[in-house]
């Protein structure tokens, strides 16, 4: 699977889960948590693709899902991506 072809899939999985008051993904915490559940499958990439992963995913996935109403800005949501690509490297 390719980069892109992982973001595409994670669009779709997120289908409106961060708008429609989803238990686990709504409001700016879930929305973390998605962006940190993306970055604990970095992993799965090459390094380029890790990068096309950590700076398409804000767009292609993130304010998509979002309807172009995002909680997080693009440098909260890379950060959170780096928190759990660091949580999987430690745990």
């Amino acid at each position: 699977m390719t980069a892109r072809d992982y973001l595409d899939r994670v669009h779709a999985a997120a289908g409106t889960k961060l708008i429609d008051g989803h238990p686990i993904y709504s409001g700016a915490d879930g929305h973390r948590r998605l962006a940190r559940e993306i970055g604990a499958a970095l992993r799965d990439f090459t390094p380029a693709e890790q990068r096309e992963v950590l700076t398409g995913s804000y767009s292609a996935v993130y304010v998509r899902a979002c309807n172009l109403r995002p909680a997080l800005d693009a440098g909260e949501w890379a950060a959170e991506i780096k928190k759990g690509d660091a949580a999987w490297q430690t745990g």
